[in-house]
């Protein structure tokens, strides 16, 4: 059974996912779309705030701590683990500015 052209390998289709999300996020325009990512590589894409944040969620939740990051494209980063500071093997913290988020899209 042919497995279809080259040009829809699922490698070929997440480095064109991530090109986009790099473009899109923060770019405040509509509609707003979430990304959530894993290491640096985009895992979800959704429309729906509170899919993208429980899912966020759950990889934050990982032990030993691994970054990720739930940006979207009005805000920019919403929540994230990432590294306290610059320094190589710095601690990874969470940052979760969910709750602003949503006060202001409530206005």
């Amino acid at each position: 059974m042919p497995r279809g052209p080259k040009e829809w390998s699922p490698r070929r289709r997440v480095r064109e996912l991530e090109a986009l999300a790099r473009d899109m996020v923060g770019d405040g325009r509509r509609p707003n779309i979430f990304f959530v990512t894993d290491e640096g590589n985009v895992v979800m894409v959704t429309l729906d705030f509170d899919a993208a944040y429980a899912h966020w969620r759950k990889l934050a939740g990982r032990a030993p701590r691994i970054e990720s990051a739930l940006e979207d494209r009005r805000w920019g980063t919403v929540a994230s683990v990432e590294p306290e500071s610059d320094d190589p093997g710095a601690r990874l913290i969470i940052i979760d500015d969910s709750g602003e988020f949503l006060r202001e899209a409530e206005r």
